[in-house]
């Protein structure tokens, strides 16, 4: 079930039992310029995505919690390491070079370690952009309280001393708070009772 990114935002503010939570959805995107474009997987992500996963850049650094703000975010973009090594020859220099991916012209500030793929089942991407960036590009500022796209996938860790019960009845009452809240600007909002976290 994918979410909205003002549901995500909700959860943010609302629940008290999570450790961590962070947002992503993996796109085919267009990346390069001319003839040289190709069309490659490449991950939108909150800038807790890569601590979340305790991940370490290869080189340079991840995106951080300004370059992911809201609206506009920064365009900015960590290659993935089989891209780096296969586009760029695994050069250390790239970090300050650009990157086209879609309609924006973005600047390498990182490489993602060897292997890391993070939540993608679809294997490895060849690059990680700031949620907010790509969000803004394609809807300006309205996605930011808008409960009607839903694109985002969420992945959360629970406080080590939360039961999965406690976890459970959070995330359920932070759900319709936002629930809520999506109601009061659209009166055919679906029942809450349609969607039901379940935490493992």
């Amino acid at each position: 079930m994918n979410l909205q990114f003002a549901t995500y935002r909700d959860f943010l503010q609302n629940t008290t039992t999570l450790g961590a939570l962070t947002a992503f959805q993996t796109r085919q995107l267009p990346v390069g310029d001319g003839t040289d474009t190709k069309e490659m997987r490449v991950t939108v992500a909150s800038a807790s995505y890569f601590s979340f996963f305790n991940a370490r850049p290869a080189l340079g650094r991840f995106f951080d919690a300004v370059e992911d703000s809201v609206p506009q975010g920064a365009a900015v973009v960590v290659l993935g390491h089989g891209f780096w090594q296969s586009k760029f020859g695994g050069r250390t220099d790239v970090i300050g070079q650009t990157l086209r991916i879609n309609q924006q012209v973005r600047t390498i500030i990182g490489v993602a370690p060897e292997g890391f793929v993070g939540m993608s089942d679809q294997g490895v991407p060849a690059a990680w952009i700031p949620l907010s960036s790509y969000a803004f590009e394609f809807r300006g500022n309205r996605y930011v309280n808008n409960y009607g796209w839903s694109w985002l996938e969420l992945v959360a860790r629970r406080k080590g001393d939360i039961s999965v019960a406690a976890a459970e009845a959070d995330l359920k009452a932070s759900y319709y708070q936002s629930w809520r809240k999506e109601s009061e600007g659209s009166p055919r909002a679906v029942s809450p009772d349609s969607a039901r976290a379940t935490v493992v």
